[in-house]
């Protein structure tokens, strides 16, 4: 059963290798669904991030929703200022992010087919859990929710805009973020969340929800072919 999967496996990298290399990638399929209301679908995914469920909470324990506030919006100005501490390395999310930079060992990760990124063997130095840290964008909910808590709308602007330059500086099957199906899904689980607290939020056009939801479409057929059976150390 491993050899039929890891056989597998090897046939589909080398398909994705013949996508890749005459630039015919998935653009993803909605599969029926209009990307207009993708916010109110994450939504009904994402416990917590409904009105009504956070009027009750704020009805209920006023004291925790205020501190509760406090701290995201806290959060979310640390992150708007570029201080996003992770890993014990504090990366800058002020402008515009290097995704294939780590300021940490000062190198560039190769923008190249995923399959031939040297993920453990770029240098004694170099550790790809700090750029694959910054690829999960898990700071991207803190942004959010601070949104959603506060209302401020700079903070769902950056959140917006750190998704949309992500998508254009990562095409499907290229770089570093599409080496491990761990860092598509947790990169996956951030954006429904963070969509789901912007529900609501007008300023996400058509065009900037197409462009997310046809990404999202990409990272659900990456999992579908590339599911960790038999994969070492794990």
């Amino acid at each position: 059963d491993e050899l039929w999967v890891r056989s597998r496996n090897l046939m589909r990298r080398r398909f994705e290798r013949r996508l890749y290399e005459r630039r015919l990638t998935s653009r993803g399929t909605s599969r029926g669904n209009s990307s207009g209301d993708l916010p109110a679908r994450a939504a009904r995914l994402v416990p917590g991030t409904q009105r009504d469920n956070l009027a009750r909470l704020r009805e209920s324990q006023p004291e925790f929703y205020a501190r509760l506030e406090t701290e995201t919006i806290e959060r979310a100005e640390s992150i708007l200022d570029g201080r996003w501490n992770s890993l014990g390395h504090v990366f800058d999310l002020s402008g515009g992010v290097d995704w294939h930079f780590d300021p940490r060992s000062d190198y560039r990760w190769p923008g190249c087919f995923y399959a031939d990124v040297p993920v453990y063997d770029a240098g004694e130095r170099i550790d790809v859990k700090y750029v694959w840290e910054l690829g999960r964008q898990q700071y991207l909910f803190s942004l959010a929710s601070a949104w959603l808590l506060g209302g401020r709308s700079d903070f769902a602007a950056h959140a917006r805009s750190v998704m949309l330059t992500w998508i254009t500086k990562n095409p499907l099957y290229e770089g570093v973020h599409w080496t491990s199906a761990l860092e598509v899904a947790v990169r996956s689980i951030s954006w429904i969340w963070s969509l789901a607290a912007l529900e609501g939020w007008d300023d996400l056009d058509a065009d900037d929800l197409e462009r997310i939801q046809g990404s999202l479409a990409q990272h659900a057929e990456y999992l579908e072919h590339h599911l960790s059976f038999y994969s070492s150390p794990y």
